[in-house]
């Protein structure tokens, strides 16, 4: 599959999936959006889409802490595995419910940026502008 741009949404939420998948539509986000209930699904998916090649670019995934099967810091952890050359291709959002110390300090060690749920349009379009410079995400709705 090659796509100029992809974004993953990453939660066993059904509902804040899609919400997410909302805002990022209304925020004209192009490329696909995907979805994934866990950790482990969006590292099988990941694993899918790049095949070896180079990940679409740029790619954002927003992944929640909390989930069955692979918690969002497994996944986050299991990225780091993946070859440099695919990693600074990736943009990663933690977006939890949770607001402790220690988990956005575990979370911000591992990803670009932890915002707390529940995600809003002017958090969204303020995560775009800070984290994908290129504009290549920023969707003219902005």
């Amino acid at each position: 599959m090659s796509v100029s741009s992809l974004t993953l949404v990453v939660d066993d939420d059904e509902i804040a999936r899609f919400l997410t998948c909302r805002l990022l539509q209304q925020a004209q986000v192009p490329g696909p959006v995907l979805e994934a209930g866990n950790g482990q699904q969006a590292l099988a998916l990941l694993q899918e889409l790049c095949g070896g090649a180079q990940p679409p670019r740029p790619v954002l995934v927003l992944v929640d802490i909390n989930m069955p099967v692979m918690n969002g810091l497994e996944f986050l952890r299991h990225l780091q595995a993946l070859p440099p050359s695919h990693r600074e291709l990736m943009t990663t959002v933690v977006v939890s419910s949770s607001a402790t110390a220690a988990d956005q300090q575990r979370a911000q060690a591992l990803a670009s940026a932890y915002v707390t749920k529940p995600l809003t349009q002017p958090v969204l379009r303020q995560l775009l502008r800070r984290h994908l410079a290129s504009g290549e995400l920023v969707g003219a709705g902005e």
